[in-house]
């Protein structure tokens, strides 16, 4: 599934102050997931690409996912 946007990974990573530390072949997808509101980063500003997910966040991003492709509500 895409997202329906046409927003680059310039304009869409440009918020966090941290984006240099977002490996390119990565740019993409992180896109396409700040897009979708699947991930929103730890703050608004910043998104700790270096740093582990928590049990807990990716069970949130996991919600998220499976309620952006509709298999669930």
């Amino acid at each position: 599934m895409k997202v329906d946007t046409v927003a680059t990974p310039s304009t869409t990573l440009a918020k966090f102050s941290d984006k240099v530390d977002i490996s390119s072949w990565a740019q993409e997808a992180v896109t396409q997931s700040v897009e979708a509101k699947i991930i929103y980063g730890m703050t608004d500003n910043t998104f700790v690409p270096t740093e582990y997910a928590t049990r807990a966040q990716a069970v949130v991003m996991l919600k998220r996912l499976l309620q952006y492709t509709s298999f669930i509500n």
